[in-house]
């Protein structure tokens, strides 16, 4: 007969995988002797990962000078002559 390990609790885990105190997407049984700590710590990474969403959205407005992006210049496409037979066609082939 098995009998199921000593310290075993249900944590609820957020989207992003991280162990979340209260709540959560979806409830696991972690095999942990201090299951505070690990919720704590998915508190502070899921903080962590929110802070950089933040950083890295171009539309936050909150606290940073918007870049200012530099127009790109287009280089006016090259005039070759032609007769309608692509250049890589002339090199495969030999152009007369």
């Amino acid at each position: 007969m098995l009998t199921a390990p000593e310290d075993v609790v249900d944590m609820g885990v957020d989207g992003s995988g991280n162990f979340v105190c209260s709540g959560g997407v979806r409830t696991l049984p972690v095999w942990t002797t201090a299951p505070d700590a690990l919720c704590r710590q998915g508190e502070q990474i899921q903080q962590q990962q929110l802070e950089q969403q933040q950083q890295n959205n171009p539309f936050n407005q909150s606290g940073q000078q918007p870049q200012q992006q530099q127009p790109a210049t287009q280089q006016p496409p090259k005039q070759e002559k032609s007769d309608g037979v692509a250049g890589w066609i002339k090199d495969m082939f030999g152009s007369n």
